[in-house]
């Protein structure tokens, strides 16, 4: 049976950190709040173990910015550092997607530009859309 890991994942959603695996890849979520039809995530972490850095690059700008409805750009890329960050463009909000990226794993966060700095932001998504984009990092 190939259970998908979104799918897994909606099983096990509540408020707190809550993990998910389809037996390959893992998925772990720090929830702010669900219902059964939305929940509001502060981070949302996807461990894909053997993907390198060039081939996260290569693929999350396009399947996350998909999923996300907003581009994403490769801000930096430093393998020999570990790693990747994306980003999409702030919003009207001052809002934006920031992906975090060693390769085997990418972290999503929902960031709010404020005079004094930013700040980590939880953000709504549909149980459906969450799926998405899961199946997407």
């Amino acid at each position: 049976m190939n259970v998908k890991l979104g799918e897994e994942l909606d099983q096990t959603l509540r408020p707190g950190t809550v993990h998910a695996t389809d037996g390959h890849r893992t998925v772990r979520a720090e929830v702010a709040d669900a219902d059964r039809l939305a929940v509001s995530l502060r981070r949302l972490r996807v461990d894909s173990p053997g993907r390198t850095v060039a081939e996260a690059v290569a693929g999350l700008p396009e399947t996350m910015g998909r999923a996300l409805g907003a581009p994403l750009e490769v801000i930096e890329v430093a393998p020999a550092l570990g790693g990747a960050v994306l980003r999409s463009r702030p919003d009207g909000e001052r809002e934006y997607w920031e992906v975090r990226t060693t390769g085997e794993a990418a972290e999503l966060e929902r960031w709010r530009v404020r005079p004094e700095g930013r700040e980590a932001v939880a953000f709504p998504i549909t149980r459906r859309d969450l799926r998405r984009l899961v199946e997407a990092m």
